[in-house]
């Protein structure tokens, strides 16, 4: 091997060796930044999920967590929305989930092709999702993270926070709850009623199963200075409100949903029925029944404070001033 043979060898190893060097350098330098920037969360299942940047595509379960999240941050966050977004007679969003194409009805019918066209960076879901299918959104490599119901205000509030630390975006979240937590005090500075005084209030529901001990409805309920003939029977939330339950409750008021633009023929089908039904005709609260927005019944976001005003106006007469009623948001 001659001479020149020799020092190329010797310059190619250097070449290699420092070659070496500044890739190592490069990988320990990007696993350094890396962890410097990642965090995590601990959802309401007890699972970690850790995250190496803030997430920009979201996809929500159902129109309670799309509105928490719009409260805080943008809509394009958002990859697709439901069905209900567009219904302001029970959305919030209509207006900011407009320009978002992509919409579904029930979630758990959609498949791994579609979420994973959506190519969402983490996933929302409530604790009542099977365990089951949680693993498999996580198997295809998408973050997802179990809320909860929400059953009451302080779950709204859970909701928020946990949310809101899974963007990376904590002061939104803060900012959100801060303002939640303002409107709500000026109704229970506004709301000074005796329990003798409030009516006994039914709620006319084609989801039987809804308004009872263990519901958002029923903490809205108590925050509008009225009681619940549900929970006063006893009936928890996800038990059936039989018609035996309603006769022995002979409530003052009886709630029934406004119509709305995009209810099904069963829902007006459902209210004409109850209220004609021959079995209710002797009850008190046949004398005084009040149609109100369904985002006032349903409301499991941040916005459960114009519920309970809203609630309240309906049931005692104008209160609260509903003029700047709009989606609470952080930002």
């Amino acid at each position: 091997m001659n001479r020149y043979n020799k020092k190329y060898i010797l310059f190619f190893s250097i070449f290699i060796l420092f070659l070496s060097c500044l890739i190592t350098v490069y990988i320990i330098g990007g696993n350094q930044t890396d962890r410097k920037n990642s965090y995590f969360v601990v959802d309401d299942s007890g699972y970690k999920t850790i995250f190496d940047a803030k997430p920009t595509r979201v996809l929500c379960y159902n129109l309670t967590y799309d509105t928490i999240l719009l409260g805080i941050v943008p809509a394009d966050y958002l990859v697709a929305k439901n069905y209900l977004d567009k219904d302001p007679a029970i959305s919030y969003i209509a207006e900011e989930t407009k320009n978002i194409k992509t919409e579904y009805r029930l979630f758990k019918q959609l498949g791994e092709e579609s979420i994973m066209a959506m190519n969402p960076q983490v996933i929302f879901v409530p604790d009542t999702l099977d365990k089951n299918v949680i693993e498999s959104y996580r198997a295809m490599g998408i973050k997802t993270v179990v809320c909860r119901g929400p059953n009451s205000i302080d779950d709204i509030r859970y909701n928020i926070r946990l949310m809101s630390q899974s963007l990376g975006k904590e002061e939104n979240g803060d900012k959100l709850i801060r303002e939640m937590d303002r409107q709500l005090a000026e109704v229970r500075d506004k709301i000074q009623l005796k329990q003798a005084e409030q009516p006994v209030v039914m709620l006319a529901s084609r989801m039987r199963q809804y308004g009872g001990i263990g519901c958002v409805y029923d903490d809205i309920c108590k925050h509008a200075g009225i009681r619940n003939a549900i929970s006063m029977q006893g009936i928890h939330y996800g038990e059936t409100v039989t018609k035996e339950s309603i006769i022995a409750s002979n409530p003052d008021v009886f709630l029934v949903s406004a119509g709305r633009e995009y209810e099904e023929p069963k829902d007006v089908q459902f209210r004409k029925e109850f209220l004609e039904d021959p079995a209710f005709q002797h009850l008190k609260g046949m004398k005084r029944v009040i149609a109100i927005p369904d985002r006032y019944i349903y409301s499991n976001s941040q916005n459960c404070v114009y519920a309970i005003k809203g609630l309240y106006n309906s049931i005692y007469g104008p209160t609260f001033d509903m003029k700047e009623e709009k989606l609470l948001k952080g930002y």
